[in-house]
């Protein structure tokens, strides 16, 4: 759910109800709300493009500031055994997909063709300085299941994937996690919470960038 100026949020996917005797199963609805003074205005969007993304849940959505025109999606869910790498941008004026600059489908679970981090789910995300910070979620390569501890940014102006190079000191870095949150604020990177196949934590990390 993202704010995009004004009284206007846009919604992308998630996990829908089941119908009876069905499943619960992801989607790839676009739905935008109008919060006016005397009434809220939900209103179901019809996106187009040459390609629309997938359904999925637990991904990363973030809209671009200073304009908010524009939205990044990364990853997620799509099924419970694939979880996505595929990088989008979503015109939130226009209602139009695209994918970001060279990327293409790839087989479930496997490598991204443009370098994007390993395949996850409830990776932590934000926006600075013009790059998406994408922290940690659950996933990897070929269905690995893992607890992921990488730091990856896209750079929103060259439009590249990097991973970060951790550089450790006297104190481990932070055990992988999904489900966090994060922001950047004076270089320093800040997660909280969060869980892995062990814990689920309370306390904030720190990341000097």
């Amino acid at each position: 759910m993202n704010f995009i100026g004004g009284n206007k949020y846009v919604m992308y996917g998630g996990i829908e109800a089941a119908a009876p005797g069905g499943q619960v199963k992801p989607n790839n609805d676009v739905y935008t709300l109008r919060m006016m003074r005397d009434k809220w205005v939900w209103e179901k969007q019809n996106p187009t493009g040459d390609e629309i993304p997938p359904a999925r849940s637990q991904h990363v959505a973030e809209v671009i500031p200073p304009v908010n025109d524009k939205m990044f999606v990364f990853g997620g869910h799509s099924t419970p055994t694939v979880r996505l790498n595929d990088t989008w941008f979503f015109n939130t004026k226009e209602f139009v997909w695209t994918r970001a600059k060279g990327d293409c489908k790839v087989e479930n679970n496997k490598e991204s063709a443009i370098g994007a981090p390993p395949p996850r789910a409830n990776a932590g995300s934000c926006i600075y300085k013009n790059k998406v910070y994408i922290y940690g979620g659950h996933g990897g390569l070929n269905y690995a299941r893992v607890c992921l501890d990488d730091i990856y940014t896209y750079d929103l102006e060259t439009e590249k994937w990097e991973q970060i190079e951790v550089i450790t000191g006297l104190q481990l870095p932070p055990t992988g996690r999904g489900g966090h949150s994060i922001f950047i604020m004076d270089d320093k990177l800040y997660a909280y919470g969060g869980w892995n196949h062990d814990s689920v934590y309370n306390k904030i990390e720190m990341f000097d960038l």
